[in-house]
């Protein structure tokens, strides 16, 4: 018996985010995700790992709201005056923080929540191994 392979339709309402990703595209990685996940696992946990995976993949890739190559967050810029009677602080203009996601090949999965949620079902599937 082979992991059943989840729609792009089902894809789409369970996360929200991949709404205006071309069908087409979430089919080619839902098949990458159906690879990741396997007739061992708990019937009930098969389709949620498949969806998670590639809702992880798409993250990678830059759908559904953060690039591939990081998220550029605004911050205040370093301090540029400080004031200890009635305390003053002053910062700089703003600058920004890059934050970078790490690719798959060096443990991404924890770096989005999709793949988080897809490495919780594998543990809960995958037997641990016990050395001798």
């Amino acid at each position: 018996m082979t992991v059943a392979t989840p729609t792009a339709a089902a894809f789409k309402l369970r996360y929200r985010a991949f709404a205006s990703v071309d069908d087409a595209l979430v089919d080619l990685v839902i098949a990458e995700g159906v690879g990741a996940v396997n007739e061992d696992w708990v019937l009930a946990d098969q389709q949620p790992g498949v969806l998670a995976y590639a809702a992880h993949l798409l993250t990678l890739d830059g759908y559904g709201g953060i690039e591939a190559g990081g998220a550029t967050i605004d911050v205040a810029g370093p301090v540029s005056a400080v004031q200890v009677g009635d305390v003053k602080t002053t910062f700089s203009d703003q600058s920004q923080v890059r934050y970078t996601l790490r690719t798959v090949s060096e443990g991404g999965l924890p770096d989005t929540a999709y793949g988080r949620h897809y490495l919780d079902l594998r543990r809960r599937n995958v037997a641990a191994v016990v050395a001798a």
